[in-house]
């Protein structure tokens, strides 16, 4: 019978689970890979893991991944960054531009000395371009050890959609690639960061806030193979307006979190003029961010609708309120409601259907009798 033909086979030499404590025991001794800014942790991972990082195009994805590489190679160990779109020079003016606080076009234009461009780049940090630069992924980490020994090592391969693959569809393509990309990671025992465009949906998702935490996940184009690929995803998410020095507020999501804190939204700031990523403080749950988030919306639709009223040459109604917020109803409702209730709008005329003014305007029509109208 079947069992036994695997006793006579050999099946007794297979593992059984009890060995498997050895093994995590031996693997427990190896170092885990921060991925940080500035000595601030962004994610914490185990050797063989991938990490996918997700954003929509002018999000700052290959600025935020060689921020990443450039601290790991300055602090921690070798990091190789595969860029398949940009040249090798274009992505260490990048770096560059982070560190001396220039634009990218200031050093490509030679306008940083050449001494600091050096000091900027760190000697532990390799960059290879072209598409076919991901083929030599075993090669350039057996280099990387020989010359420096058992440290930590971090790759990345920017971006996964424009790395060569099997099939004929984009779809398996991407596929291959990120099945590649983890089975690497895990024979080279390194920590791998892949680059993933998003799909147009959920790109123009992230850039409005629509998605958060564990929602942005599936964000990456074709994304099903790449989430089960990926041990961490990481998506760049909404930024506010740039202030008088260009910094951006922006929200980046940690959806996939195998080994725990998925789910979290880590507030950042991203400066578009040289490409400088910073924490702004630590993570917090999705589900708050997302409550601060349509409060501060609500908050925004208030004052808009106070700003409307205040600037009309008449009373206006509860719909052209609305209007006036650019917000939907969900938002404008409750804000309006608020306003209302703090006195800062008051209804003129006694019928259910009166228009509402603020104070200060009724204070400044003596002569109409607003109140008396329906």
């Amino acid at each position: 019978d079947v069992v036994t033909d695997l006793a006579t086979s050999g099946w007794q030499l297979f593992p059984r689970a009890p060995t498997l404590a050895d093994v995590i025991l031996a693997r427990s001794r190896e170092p885990w890979v921060s991925l940080g800014l500035e000595g601030a942790e962004v994610a914490s991972m185990r050797l063989g893991s991938i990490a996918i990082l997700m954003g929509y195009p002018g999000a700052g994805k290959s600025t935020l991944a060689a921020a990443l590489l450039r601290e790991h190679a300055t602090l921690h160990g070798p990091a190789v960054y595969f860029s398949l779109e940009l040249d090798a020079d274009e992505l260490a003016a990048r770096i560059v531009g982070m560190v001396a606080g220039r634009s990218w076009t200031d050093v490509l234009r030679g306008q940083v000395d050449v001494d600091y461009m050096r000091h900027a780049l760190p000697a532990r940090l390799v960059i290879l371009d072209g598409v076919s630069a991901a083929d030599k992924i075993d090669a350039v980490v057996d280099n990387v050890r020989a010359e420096h020994g058992d440290r930590p090592v971090l790759v990345a391969v920017d971006y996964i959609q424009l790395a060569s693959g099997m099939g004929t569809e984009l779809r398996q393509q991407i596929a291959a690639v990120a099945e590649a990309l983890r089975l690497a990671a895990k024979r080279l025992r390194i920590v791998m960061l892949g680059v993933s465009q998003t799909s147009r949906g959920t790109g123009n998702a992230l850039r409005r806030g629509e998605l958060m935490g564990a929602e942005t996940t599936t964000a990456g184009a074709e994304s099903s193979a790449i989430e089960r690929a990926a041990y961490i995803t990481l998506a760049i998410g909404e930024a506010s307006a740039p202030d008088d020095q260009g910094k951006q507020s922006v929200l980046v999501h940690v959806g996939k979190a195998r080994f725990g804190g998925g789910d979290m939204a880590l507030p950042m700031f991203y400066e578009g003029r040289t490409g400088r990523w910073t924490v702004a403080a630590a993570a917090v749950p999705a589900k708050d961010a997302k409550e601060a988030r349509e409060a501060g919306k609500g908050d925004v639709a208030r004052r808009t609708m106070i700003a409307a009223a205040e600037a009309s040459e008449k009373p206006m109604s509860k719909t052209a309120l609305r209007a006036a917020s650019k917000t939907s109803r969900e938002i404008a409702d409750p804000a309006l409601e608020q306003a209302i209730e703090d006195g800062a709008l008051v209804k003129v005329g006694r019928g259910s259907y009166a228009p509402y003014w603020t104070p200060g305007r009724v204070a400044t029509q003596p002569t109409r009798s607003w109140h008396d109208q329906d």
